[in-house]
């Protein structure tokens, strides 16, 4: 399935917290290289307690980025952004790539 729409897949657990901040840093950078826009990527986390790791990951990247606040207030992506919020409210939205 994944084949036929050129997405790829890949799921994997690092070992620790400082570990996962550099797998999903070098995973975003990897893919901006190959010409993924950044406003193309979300990284969405299960609660709004775990924002901050997605901040520290992305900005390892280097990446600019913009975080999806709650309903009513910031629910658009930004041109050349990162996108970074919570599962729930990430819904509707369409991104060439999550993480």
């Amino acid at each position: 399935m994944f084949a036929e729409t050129g997405l790829t897949f890949c799921h994997s657990k690092p070992p620790h917290e400082g570990s996962e901040r550099e797998t999903v840093a070098r995973w975003i950078a990897e893919h901006i290289v190959k010409g993924v826009k950044p406003h193309e990527i979300s990284v969405s986390v299960r609660s709004e307690a775990e924002i901050s790791r997605a901040v520290d990951a992305v900005n390892l990247a280097r990446t600019p980025f913009v975080i999806l606040d709650s309903p009513g207030k910031n629910i658009e992506v930004t041109d050349g952004r990162v996108l970074i919020g919570t599962m729930c409210l990430a819904k509707g939205l369409e991104f060439k790539i999550v993480l």
